[in-house]
């Protein structure tokens, strides 16, 4: 639906916001220290055998403005993110995304019982499709291989962090954390608010190569929450079940159609 970009780039983020404890070699340790304890807290709910946390509930606002690619051409399209994202983890991997905004509405379930596949759920035109997650995203989301190479090494040896102080955000004070690629020709970066004293995150604002800017602000993160299975049951009574060509093609026209619509600013 018109949520390709949209959930492309929150369930990133979400992956973030849940792994993101990460920092590289080279960064300045205060900033290490902070995000590591960070990691600790998250690292804890998707692992197998972590015992403190069971469960968590978010909500996030998605706010911004970049390009879209349009097909093989350069051509690139304007686009604004005006979006809301409410999340729910359940070990052992249970997961539901909704996404709710200008770029259309959308729901994404993956349950323990099926691994490697997750129910997309289209409202705006009553389609639904079971698609196949990446290998590295299911196996995350369910049960993390400890033979595998360590993915927080992997984005130590090619990141810089920078400790930028503290700022207070609506959620309290956060230390803010500057996050760049190794890589000389990426000029992107990351900048993490992580709440003092909880290790949670506040806050990323996140700047592409070419200047986009998008802001993920977390209104909501609670441990162990109360889920109610209802949440990983897929109800698409009165939906008609596509492809994933089809659902992909429904993806894309629709996500086009909102952007054509959107006056500039």
């Amino acid at each position: 639906m018109r949520v390709l970009k949209n959930f492309t780039v929150v369930f990133l983020v979400f992956i973030l916001a849940t792994a993101c404890a990460r920092s590289a070699n080279n960064s300045p340790e205060k900033a290490k220290e902070i995000m590591e304890k960070s990691f600790q807290k998250y690292s804890d709910l998707l692992e197998k055998d972590g015992k403190n946390y069971k469960s968590l509930a978010l909500k996030a606002t998605i706010k911004g403005k970049g390009e879209f690619p349009m097909g093989d051409t350069e051509n690139k399209m304007p686009i604004t993110l005006d979006s809301v994202v409410e999340a729910y983890y359940v070990k052992p991997g249970n997961m539901n995304i909704e996404i709710s905004g200008n770029l259309g509405n959308a729901k994404i379930i993956a349950t323990n019982k099926e691994k490697d596949t997750a129910t997309i759920i289209l409202p705006g035109i009553k389609q639904f499709a079971t698609i196949s997650l990446p290998k590295q995203l299911s196996q995350q989301a369910q049960e993390p291989n400890p033979n595998e190479p360590d993915r927080m090494e992997k984005f130590f040896q090619s990141s810089i962090l920078e400790y930028l102080g503290t700022e207070k955000t609506k959620s309290g004070k956060a230390h803010k954390i500057l996050i760049k690629s190794s890589e000389p020709n990426d000029k992107g970066t990351i900048t993490a608010y992580i709440l003092d004293r909880k290790w949670d995150p506040a806050r990323f604002d996140i700047n592409n190569s070419e200047g986009g800017l998008i802001a993920i602000e977390f209104e909501r993160l609670e441990f162990n929450a109360n889920v109610p299975d209802s949440k990983f049951v897929p109800d698409t009574a009165g939906f008609t079940k596509v492809n994933n060509q089809q659902i992909t093609a429904a993806i894309m026209m629709q996500l086009m159609s909102s952007m054509m619509q959107q006056k500039p600013q």
